[in-house]
């Protein structure tokens, strides 16, 4: 039930990391942020437990812990009754302090429609900061089955709910064919928080999290820019930004606009806000 690795500040695993194995009670790891063009100085350490309860409650008299030293520091010692998954952040000298996050399991269950090409889905924090996305491979077909897990570690008390939005470029979501329906799940842990059978037209969002986290929904509105360009149309760039978050959601970078066929052209951009 337990995986655990060490890695860098924002908890990508480190080149080198061993995960550990059954009765496993000590590892050393090595690693050399010179020779891996990472001269940081914070680190972390993440354990995760399927089952969520941790290592530190047995029916048995084996109970689970673990320690964690830099050099000859201990850096902290636990008992390993965490639930699902924590995340400890150490480092050397006052840069790094020793930090403990509890943590969480999100999971997207997404089926797809006749036109799986579609649609993307992103997930974020509330500040609009992208923790991954997701867009169908080319191979996708009709009703196939996207199964996404992600563990999220907030670090303060903003940071504790999570933001999903799936857009769609047709602007007809996933439902409403006579042929095949999507649909998809939002759960934290094992309990399915929010679920959509796709009549969103061009794209929903849905905050939602663990604790006092409330689940909000809102469909997506088009927005449609239309550019005038002149006979420089290379240095023409613009952008869409949610105020609120300061997020970019939508444009065109400089540059992009190129060629003959661009001079003196009107290109019209749609964009869901």
């Amino acid at each position: 039930e337990t995986l655990w690795y060490l890695g860098d500040e924002n908890g990508f695993a480190l080149n080198g990391t061993t995960t550990g194995v059954t009765n496993q009670s000590m590892a050393v790891i090595t690693y050399d942020p010179v020779l891996e063009n990472n001269p940081a100085n914070c680190f972390t350490f993440t354990i995760t437990d399927s089952a969520a309860n941790g290592i530190g409650n047995n029916s048995t008299s084996t109970t689970g812990g673990y320690f964690i030293t830099a050099g000859f520091f201990n850096v902290t010692e636990r008992s390993g009754q965490f639930g699902f998954a924590e995340r400890v952040q150490f480092g050397l000298g006052d840069a790094c302090p020793t930090e403990i996050y509890s943590g969480y399991e999100v999971t997207v269950d997404l089926s797809v429609d006749l036109d799986p090409l579609e649609i993307s889905w992103s997930l974020q924090r509330v500040t609009g900061f992208e923790l991954f996305s997701f867009v169908p491979p080319n191979d996708t077909v009709p009703d196939q089955r996207f199964t996404t897990n992600f563990i999220h570690f907030p670090r303060s008390p903003d940071d504790e709910c999570l933001v999903f939005t799936i857009l769609d470029s047709a602007g007809n979501g996933l439902c409403c064919n006579p042929v095949v329906n999507g649909e998809y799940f939002l759960s934290v842990g094992n309990r399915i928080v929010f679920e959509s059978n796709g009549e969103y037209t061009f794209g929903e969002r849905v905050e939602f999290g663990r604790g006092g986290c409330n689940v909000t929904a809102g469909r997506f509105k088009l927005l449609t820019v239309e550019i005038g360009l002149d006979d420089k149309p290379e240095e023409t760039g613009w952008s869409v930004v949610e105020t609120r978050t300061d997020r970019r959601v939508g444009g065109v970078a400089v540059g992009m606009y190129s060629g003959t066929n661009s001079s003196f052209s009107s290109k019209t951009h749609f964009v869901p806000v």
